[in-house]
């Protein structure tokens, strides 16, 4: 409701700067324009009003822990707002920094918080949680399996999974098998477990995960 004060809580240790939802113009209790963020200190909160646009569907309180959105994850670990730093491997270690968001690989040194520059190459374990994808191959029936773990829709994480097969790795090669079957673990309230299963219908076989931005 417009001329309602909306508060954005920070319940993490780490000062964030929080994107606030674009379709609402935001002011302070001074009413002062807000901007299109706002710096939120750890355990502190943050009362903003809604001066005027749109707050359809926008919830009184906001969590910082609760937003999984790529602009989130790009504000809090400092990577540029357009996406032009997604690619990069803050590691250095040739894992990207949007794969690290997408398969909950932000690894943690021991009491510090999670940090992009750790070097995490890990594979997904079997019944793991974390990890770059898995790939595995059933001689006996002729299948070929990938198991990668995936943000969960309603979490709204703004990226989107798309599972790819080739039997050549010849660029335009690449395709979704329609025969595929997938089965789903949750893991919890952000994370599922994903395993896709298709035929290998070629002596040879490849597979990929393609994130993109929605």
């Amino acid at each position: 409701m417009v001329g309602q004060g909306y508060l954005f809580i920070n319940d993490t240790e780490t000062s964030v700067n929080y994107t606030l939802p674009t379709s609402v113009t935001w002011q302070t209790l001074t009413g002062a324009a807000a901007g299109s963020s706002v710096t939120i200190q750890p355990f502190r909160s943050v009362l903003l009003l809604a001066a005027s646009g749109s707050t359809a569907g926008a919830s009184p309180y906001n969590l910082v822990s609760g937003t999984t959105s790529t602009a989130q994850f790009r504000s809090r670990y400092g990577i540029a707002a357009d996406g032009s730093g997604d690619s990069i491997s803050t590691a250095n270690n040739g894992v990207a920094n949007l794969l690290k968001y997408a398969f909950n690989m932000i690894g943690t040194q021991q009491g510090q918080k999670p940090q992009l520059s750790q070097p995490n190459t890990a594979v997904l374990a079997l019944s793991g949680s974390s990890g770059m994808p898995r790939y595995d191959v059933n001689q006996a029936a002729n299948q070929f399996q990938v198991t990668y773990v995936r943000r969960k829709a309603e979490t709204l994480p703004g990226i989107a999974y798309t599972v790819e097969f080739s039997s050549t790795l010849i660029g335009g090669s690449w395709a979704t098998e329609p025969g595929a079957s997938e089965q789903v673990t949750s893991i919890d309230a952000t994370f599922e477990r994903v395993t896709v299963t298709a035929f290998a219908s070629a002596s040879k076989r490849f597979s990929r995960i393609r994130i993109t931005n929605t």
